[in-house]
């Protein structure tokens, strides 16, 4: 009686629409059992109309996933070759998650979710699982606290490049996956709005322009110089175009903008 917080990891429909009835003002319950929640999503909606919800899918606000964690964890780890996984990396871990939530969400993440308008609140407590900042927001601080327990045995005095360099390997990696995707496979959610093989990759470059323009507005500015003056900076261009296109440091001198671009 009176319970302000239920978590579940246990199995589907054990928590009743009585429970959550004699639950404080504004309860939160995170339903977490897969695929079905101790209780559904909209039978406990419309009994607690008050209620703070979130589940394991990915059909219903706040989706509580550990792709949220273990990727971004580990990734911090690695970088500072950490000798353990401690509490306070997985605590820097939660509070990165949190601070990122209350941030303005780039449109890259509502095109990516289908939704015109994502903000912090009882539907929005969480980042979204692919939401690109995850990896330069939660792995950074992962790294620090584990500098800062003890845990690392490479110090990191450039954070710039490192999270530049994150972003960077990121794209890559996503791009070599990408290409392992037959071309007739390439319909998922965006074909169904009618785009073919060539507007999806077109859409993929508009994308990963609003993330550039979102989250590297001095990288942004490369781009517009080659858009307005057709001459930029080099060392900006360079780095412009290789986060970008996630050409490796040893093919820079290659670089040149795409016709058309």
């Amino acid at each position: 009686m009176g319970a302000d917080v239920f978590v579940g990891l246990s199995v589907a429909d054990i928590l009743t629409p009585e429970d959550i009835l004699a639950m404080a003002k504004d309860p939160i319950v995170f339903a977490l059992a897969n695929p079905n929640p101790e209780i559904a999503y909209d039978l406990a909606k419309k009994t607690r109309p008050d209620i703070i919800m979130g589940t394991g899918r990915s059909d219903h606000p706040n989706q509580i996933n550990n792709v949220l964690g273990f990727p971004y964890i580990f990734r911090g780890a690695l970088d500072v070759r950490a000798t353990e996984i401690n509490e306070a990396m997985k605590l820097a871990a939660v509070h990165a998650l949190a601070e990122l939530a209350k941030e303005p969400v780039p449109d890259i993440v509502f095109q990516a979710y289908g939704v015109d308008k994502i903000q912090f609140g009882k539907d929005y407590l969480i980042p979204k699982p692919l939401d690109p900042r995850l990896i330069t927001t939660v792995s950074p601080a992962v790294a620090k606290a584990a500098m800062d327990s003890g845990q690392a045995t490479v110090m990191i005095t450039d954070w710039e490049k490192q999270i530049l360099d994150t972003w960077t390997i990121n794209n890559r990696i996503n791009l070599h996956m990408l290409d392992a995707v037959p071309k007739d496979a390439l319909t998922d959610a965006s074909a169904s709005k009618g785009r073919n093989v060539a507007e999806q990759f077109a859409h993929i470059h508009n994308v990963r322009l609003m993330w550039l323009k979102a989250s590297g507005p001095e990288l942004m500015e490369g781009l517009e110089k080659i858009e307005k003056e057709k001459a930029a900076d080099k060392k900006v261009l360079e780095r412009a175009w290789r986060v970008l296109y996630s050409i490796p440091d040893s093919m820079t001198h290659l670089l040149t903008p795409p016709q058309g671009q």
